[in-house]
């Protein structure tokens, strides 16, 4: 069971070697990601986004991401009004593998 909807939940991504930008981008496409962290010496990330049905992240699941993990026993972030949803948009595109200088200085996303 997801949490509330004005909550965000913590959720564990692994992905195959090549299919970081990917994984990340049908997360985003199928829920609404707020806070993001990927690790170039493994093959995962977490981030931190509102409830999608189950059944909605598992499109994702197989194809492009390896795993999701969701503890449904943590507590929750409440999510501030000010605290917006990363897009696409923001994360610039030349295949993205997310570890742009302008986003490493942003506080909504961050890399080892």
């Amino acid at each position: 069971m997801w949490p509330m909807y004005d909550n965000i939940a913590f959720v564990r991504f692994r992905h195959a070697t090549s299919k970081q930008a990917e994984c990340v981008d049908c997360l985003m496409e199928h829920s609404e990601i707020f806070l993001l962290h990927t690790t170039s010496t493994n093959f995962e990330g977490y981030a931190w986004m509102r409830q999608a049905p189950s059944a909605i992240l598992k499109l994702c699941l197989g194809k492009v991401c390896e795993s999701l993990a969701y503890d449904g026993q943590q507590t929750q972030i409440r999510r501030s009004s000010r605290l917006l949803q990363l897009t696409k948009r923001i994360i610039p595109s030349d295949k993205r593998r997310y570890r742009s200088d302008n986003l490493r200085k942003s506080s909504l996303y961050s890399t080892d």
